[in-house]
């Protein structure tokens, strides 16, 4: 049955059969695959020759310090953050607590001390002294992690009488916009 030839109500699609995909219109034979290719060098290429020159400028005029990425477009912070710590300062209690309650759990919970024992000594039992040396590093880690939650927990104290005393935090601000020292107190 011979084919006449179809003038579509669109340009560039056709009803006419054809070898490609179904929904584009576009040969299988291989020069969209090669297109392809040659766009993602062509970007790779583009995003290394521009990552050295980024990488140089900025070497050239950074003093080193930590303006990375999306810091490097905000300001220096205007104060101690006070006002934020004391608001968050339950939420942090609670969390040090939970850190507090995981390590001093039984061998059934993960992330426990009891359980890195275990794992520990099941490692010692079976002659694996690699897997028992990396286990005891990180027990060593995780004991030490015991007294610096507790002593985060010491200074959130603090820092909760502080905040008690000072209207959680809102007097730092005063005081430091009118040019006093950093309590908001007079000197």
């Amino acid at each position: 049955m011979p084919t006449t030839p179809n003038t579509p109500d669109t340009p560039g699609t056709s009803n006419a059969p054809h070898n490609g995909h179904p929904r584009s219109g576009e040969p299988r034979n291989g020069k969209r695959k090669k297109a392809l290719a040659v766009a993602v060098t062509a970007a790779v290429t583009g995003v290394l020759i521009a990552g050295a020159g980024i990488a140089e400028a900025g070497s050239e005029g950074s003093s080193g310090g930590g303006d990375h990425g999306k810091r490097a477009h905000r300001s220096a912070p205007k104060g101690d953050g006070a006002k934020r710590l004391c608001k968050r300062a339950s939420k942090i209690d609670k969390r040090i607590e939970r850190a507090l309650d995981r390590l001093r759990a039984g061998e059934a919970r993960r992330g426990s001390i009891a359980r890195l024992e275990k794992r520990v000594a099941n490692a010692e039992k079976a002659g694996h002294s690699e897997i028992k040396t990396f286990l005891n590093h990180r027990l060593t880690f995780r004991r030490s992690l015991v007294s610096t939650l507790q002593q985060r927990r010491k200074d959130l104290k603090e820092v909760r009488e502080w905040c008690a005393a000072n209207d959680n935090g809102k007097q730092a601000d005063v005081g430091k916009s009118e040019g006093n020292g950093s309590d908001g107190s007079a000197s």
